[in-house]
């Protein structure tokens, strides 16, 4: 007899917004003038099977009764949202507009290369933070405290953070840190998806706002 497995596919969509002033609330921006949205789906990354696994495990310590079974997982899920700008003259020294731009021989800002599943890090990470707020959302679209298959993860960059040509997005869990650090907690932890997408020029007079929809 030949037996087949079907499973129900992880599905990440993803909205960002450019926007003078204002706050995202309920994933729309109020009480702000939005100047560019993209919204599109993103790769879930082979690196989001460990990350889960680890997630899934019933407790901190493994079942073995060999201590070389014995040791610590992942006790926290999804942490944070990266920006990045792609590869930069320097891959080992931070962004700088002048002194480390971005390698435009190398790499297209307006048509960046496709991730690919084995990618664990952006390419050129300049920025992460920690989920502004997050919720699940109940099967009529409504926000809702009560657990559901879908999460809702809405992070935003204020005037002074991120700052530079993006084009690359991640969503990183597990051990990483979730706050930038002034780059102490650059491409830690697990990546569990990534988006690229044409250079969105951010500057220090605009917001950016991301809500990630991810449907399990």
């Amino acid at each position: 007899m030949i037996f087949s497995e079907t499973f129900k596919p992880i599905r990440g969509d993803l909205a960002i917004y450019q926007h003078i002033g204002g706050e995202l609330v309920h994933g729309k921006i109020v009480g702000g003038e939005v100047i560019n949205k993209i919204q599109d789906h993103n790769l879930i990354v082979d690196t989001a099977s460990t990350l889960m696994a680890g997630r899934m495990a019933p407790g901190s310590i493994t079942g073995g009764t060999d201590e070389a079974f014995a040791g610590s997982w992942f006790d926290t899920g999804l942490v944070c949202v990266a920006l990045g700008v792609g590869i930069l003259q320097d891959p080992n020294s931070p962004y700088d507009a002048i002194t480390n731009p971005v390698d435009t021989a190398n790499y297209d800002i307006l048509n960046p290369p496709e991730p690919t599943l084995d990618e664990n890090k952006l390419l050129g990470e300049i920025y992460r933070k920690r989920f502004t707020s997050w919720c699940f959302q109940a099967p009529d679209g409504s926000e809702t405290d009560t657990v559901t298959n879908v999460l809702l993860l809405d992070t935003t960059f204020y005037e002074n953070e991120a700052c530079g040509p993006l084009s690359e997005i991640a969503i990183f869990g597990g051990d990483a840190e979730a706050d930038w650090n002034n780059g102490a907690g650059k491409d830690s932890g697990l990546m569990f998806n990534k988006k690229v997408f044409p250079c969105v020029s951010k500057g220090n007079n605009h917001r950016i706002s991301v809500r990630w929809k991810l449907t399990f």
